[in-house]
């Protein structure tokens, strides 16, 4: 028997407990806001692309540059947090 066998038997001998369902009810809180804030993007974007009379073209790139800070924010700001 390898060590993972052994440490499935006991992740099955403790079963799932009340910190189980209180990470997935969070986890899935976080999904639930990402997706939230993307289709407020779409929505904002649609109007602002209305108000100001731009192209597609030019919505696309304002869409497309908030994703990429989004993106950027995300990737530098792991590499900050993380202790050695």
């Amino acid at each position: 028997m390898g060590v993972g066998s052994e440490i499935t038997q006991y992740i099955n001998a403790i079963g799932v407990g009340p910190g189980q369902f209180l990470y997935t009810i969070v986890g899935g809180a976080v999904w639930m806001a990402h997706g939230v804030h993307i289709l407020l993007l779409s929505a904002v974007a649609k109007e602002v692309q209305l108000e100001w009379g731009l192209s597609h073209a030019q919505r696309g790139s304002i869409v497309s540059i908030v994703f990429f800070g989004m993106f950027s924010k995300s990737a530098f700001s792991s590499g900050l947090n993380r202790c050695n």
